[in-house]
């Protein structure tokens, strides 16, 4: 991934889909603090996995 070319698939297409079928399930299911700790598990862990996999060599990645 370069400033020019800023757009990368990901190598497990199927992964990320399933994710954010998951993040969208939890939040459609209904509005309980559970559901939406599951979308926003779902949601770091989807960010994580493309951040893992499309990190800049040139810059260090973000971690909060």
């Amino acid at each position: 991934m370069t400033p020019d070319a800023p757009i990368r698939t990901p190598s497990d297409v199927y992964r990320v889909v399933a994710l954010i079928a998951e993040v969208l399930q939890s939040m459609e299911r209904d509005t309980t603090t559970a559901s939406l700790l599951a979308a926003a598990g779902a949601a770091e862990y989807l960010r994580t996995h493309i951040d893992d996999h499309v990190s800049v060599p040139s810059s260090p990645p973000c971690r909060a």
